[in-house]
């Protein structure tokens, strides 16, 4: 992550005084859609339940390099259309 900006803050207790840093754009953006994945569980287990939601009877979950490069999750459901398509899930 590169920082943009970094700001002083007030401090104390010696030493190095600490930073806030500016974080990305595509971090805060991330963070505003409600995207930021605290734990790669977290992510398999919406994925999954997504497709249980989607009356699959098969799943295939692929995980590359601890979840860093690829978390997929493939199955045999239908699509559940909410208000928009672009929010479907399956």
């Amino acid at each position: 992550m590169e920082v943009d900006d970094v700001v002083p803050r007030g401090g104390g207790g010696g030493g190095e005084s600490p930073h806030i840093r500016r974080l990305e754009e595509s971090v805060v953006n991330r963070i505003a859609a409600g995207k930021v994945i605290h734990r790669t569980s977290s992510v398999v287990q919406d994925l999954i339940e997504n497709t249980i939601n989607a009356d699959s009877s098969i799943i295939s979950v692929t995980i590359k390099d601890g979840s860093l490069k690829l978390i997929q999750v493939s199955d045999d459901g239908y699509i559940i259309w909410g208000k928009n398509p672009s929010d479907a899930s399956c």
